[in-house]
């Protein structure tokens, strides 16, 4: 958001648009991609932006290259507060909301706001948020599925990552919006940056959580579902076939035994591919004689570190699947429902 700009000159632009995001990330592994592959340019990044009270002789370059990079068509609308907007075109193919959608756009008012105004602090807040679903709660839910027993969902952001970012970056608000599940993003109480965070408080929630189980869940079976990406952290490089021993193997050793498989059970060594430009690369080995799938793994073959949105709903719609009951002497029963529950005469016990 850009008030009273005066824009960049076109050199400079120049300068960054053909900069390309080569999969390299100091302290992760590199992605390594298919020859022939058309990478990212700086110029082709998705950033919704508003400009109000430009100035109009010297802004050009800079509207024409936001909207180049939003993939804006030629039609504007106007917008009472907005101004003029143009939105990215229907059929756009950038990376960046191959999930979301054709969500982007340029806009420009031309009439001057008071820098300090009440009035243009909330247009500006009401812009961005738009753009976001963060709010100072502890869970997101759909109310209309309370009498359903909604199941909850705990998403722990990862280490360096605060709630705020993660809750958009993963976006599995939207989620829980759609299939009708509470969401409750485990984060820390209080921080002194808005950027990065300790375990502390998650550190704390957790032991809380662990010391409370009477009958630990040790060596026993749980479906499990792990996703991560190439240029991932390196002790997640590679896969499980590379000849490498690392904390992705360990995973994997533990959660084959537990459910009583090798790794050789896989229903395909070489991955099913699937996704935006078949991004995503999958594992899938299955309950001894049934069609149950117990343990998964993605490979996100064109991501650094550390998350994107189009992997919650995969990762949903794997959850979704099962179902557990706590009997009260801790016996632990769990069911697996092709239908998602839909169905009852679908319920199987594992």
């Amino acid at each position: 958001m850009y008030l009273d700009s005066t824009g960049l000159d076109a050199a400079y632009l120049a300068s960054y648009a053909d900069r390309e995001f080569d999969g390299r990330t100091d302290g992760y592994t590199p992605v390594e991609f298919p020859p022939g592959f058309t990478l990212i340019r700086c110029a082709q990044t998705v950033l919704p932006t508003w400009y109000v009270h430009p100035n109009r002789s010297t802004t050009g370059a800079s509207l024409a290259y936001w909207k180049a990079a939003n993939d804006a068509g030629t039609r504007a609308r106007h917008d009472g507060t907005l101004g003029t907007v143009w939105t990215q075109r229907r059929d756009s193919d950038r990376w960046m909301t191959s999930y979301a959608g054709p969500i982007a756009q340029v806009a420009v008012q031309d009439r001057r706001l008071p820098a300090y105004g009440r009035t243009t602090t909330r247009q500006i807040v009401d812009f961005l948020t738009r753009y976001t679903r963060y709010e100072n709660f502890f869970a997101y839910g759909n109310q209309f599925f309370e009498r359903d027993r909604a199941p909850v969902v705990f998403v722990w952001p990862g280490n360096s990552q605060t709630d705020k970012v993660f809750f958009d970056a993963a976006q599995w608000w939207k989620v829980a919006e759609r299939e009708g599940f509470v969401l409750v993003t485990v984060c820390e109480q209080y921080s002194n940056t808005s950027v990065s965070v300790s375990h502390r408080d998650s550190h704390a929630f957790y032991r809380q959580l662990r010391d409370g189980a009477e009958h630990p869940a040790s060596g026993r079976m749980i479906p499990n579902y792990h996703l991560y990406g190439y240029g991932d952290l390196g002790f997640l490089a590679g896969d499980l076939w590379d000849g490498t021993d690392n904390a992705l193997d360990s995973w994997a050793r533990y959660h084959l035994a537990a459910n009583g498989l090798d790794l050789y059970d896989v229903d395909n060594a070489a991955g099913e591919r699937s996704g935006w430009h078949d991004r995503f690369r999958t594992w899938t080995w299955h309950q001894p004689d049934t069609d149950v799938a117990v343990l998964k793994l993605t490979r996100n073959v064109y991501r650094s570190h550390n998350t994107m949105p189009e992997e919650s709903p995969l990762m949903w719609d794997f959850l979704k699947h099962y179902s557990c009951e706590t009997a009260p002497d801790g016996t632990v029963v769990r069911y697996h429902s092709a239908s998602a529950f839909r169905r009852p005469r679908d319920k199987r016990r594992l």
